[in-house]
Parts: C-alpha cells; structure tokens; sequence
C-alpha cells in the first residue's frame, strides 16, 4: 500500500440514467460529498476537483461535507441519492474496508456505488511532534515493542486509510499500537499537536511546518519532506517486509 489513494464514485451506475437525458448532462448543480472535517487530504482533493470539473463541464460543482464514520455517512447519502450523476463522493482508498470493520451498514460499500475514476496518489507520512522523544522509525518501534499497546496513534476515525495503514505497519512490525480515533486527518494532527498521542500517519495536507517526519512511505522522493526516510516496501501482504533506507 504504497500510496493513498482517493477516489470518485457515482450513487448507482450512469448506465441506468436514460439516454435522452445522459446527453442533456450535466444540466444542474453537481454535489460532489466528501465525508471528513476540513483540513484533511479528503476534503483537499474536493475541492480541487469540484473547482476543475466546474471549469470543465460548464456547471457549478459544490463540495459538501458530511463527517462521520470514517466517510461511511457520506457514502450512505450517495449510495441512497437518485442515480442521474449529480450527487457525486470522494473517497479515500480505504473505503472497502467499511465492510469489514462495521458490522451493520445500511449500503453496500463496493456494490452500491459505481467507481469512476482515481482521483490522485499521494505518500503516507509518520508524523511526531519536534519535541518527541521518537526521533526515528527505529525509535518508534524499539519503542512500542517495550510497551505493547502504549504508544497512541491518532488515526482519521475507524476504518479511515490511516487506521488501516497504522495497523498494517503494525502487522508488519510486529508491535502493537494504541489507535486513538478522531473524526478526521485534521483533528488527529491537532490532537498530535497538543500531546494527547504520540504519532500519526498522515497526509501533507493537514501537517504544520513544526513537526518532525521520521518516515514516509511514498515511490518517489519528495523535496518537501527531506528528513524523512523512505519504506522501500509497505503493501498490504505478510510476506513483504517493511524496511526503511535508514
């Protein structure tokens, strides 16, 4: 799993809207849902695409955001709309996931929805104060593994691309983590900040300048984040190790 990806879908298939009036499309207001609190990479990825499919398709597109359940609330709402292409969702790569970590759901996350594109990659980030005593990924696991289930991560909500990254990394390692919910990428970077846990995996999108990066997962280097170091592998299989250029 070596990016995060976010994704956009339709509430049903477009093949089902009529003929006549898939042509006359888009003749209205599009709705393009988002299911996080400002700040996060959700949200980002929104509000540029609404601004390009805007330009794009001659029609406003607004984002609208309906937190909770780690995005499940706003793919409730498009799952249940009409299905003629004007209540779009953006999701994070994790959505799937829903199935498996709520038991009782009133939509069906991959069968209720109909994907229509990927919408953008972008790296996972190990993210600790400036002041942390975790100063490297070495630091983190040697760590947590003299301390199963103490070191607190804060995630984006259950089920959210950040729990699930913190529990593979987890898997992988060996360790076992504290996961400390909140409902968004934001709030658990603020909940970083004022020291309620110790590290995030996040995205750059909500990350302030005064915070320290001991890894990040990505395929390319990036400029902006020259501290960090880089996991050659991290993918959702056993058998693959994670392991850090340093």
């Amino acid at each position: 799993m070596e990016t995060l990806r976010a994704f956009v879908l339709l509430g049903a298939m477009l093949a089902l809207v009529a003929p006549a009036r898939a042509q006359d499309y888009p003749s209205r207001l599009i709705k393009l849902l988002q299911g996080f609190p400002p700040g996060g990479n959700v949200e980002f990825v929104a509000r540029l695409l609404a601004h390009e499919m805007s330009k794009t398709l001659g029609q406003t597109v607004i984002v609208e955001a309906k937190p909770g359940q780690a995005g499940g609330l706003a793919a409730e709402a498009v799952a249940g709309a009409e299905p003629d292409g004007y209540t779009l969702l953006v999701v994070s790569g994790a959505h799937p996931a829903a199935a498996a970590v709520y038991k009782r759901l009133k939509y069906d996350p991959v069968d209720g929805l109909a994907w229509i594109s990927t919408a953008s990659f972008y790296p996972f980030i190990i993210c600790v104060r400036r002041d942390s005593r975790l100063k490297s990924l070495t630091d983190l696991m040697a760590s947590a593994r003299a301390a199963p289930g103490k070191v607190s991560s804060g995630t984006a909500g259950n089920g959210s691309i950040s729990h699930m990254t913190t529990e593979l990394l987890a898997r992988l390692t060996a360790v076992q983590f504290l996961s400390v919910p909140y409902r968004g990428e934001a709030p658990a970077v603020t909940g970083l900040l004022i020291g309620d846990v110790d590290f995030v995996v996040a995205t750059a999108v909500p990350l302030p300048f005064h915070m320290c990066v001991p890894a990040r997962c990505a395929r390319f280097p990036s400029p902006a984040l020259p501290d960090g170091g880089i996991f050659r592998r991290f993918r959702p299989s056993p058998s693959r190790a994670c392991r850090t250029l340093r």
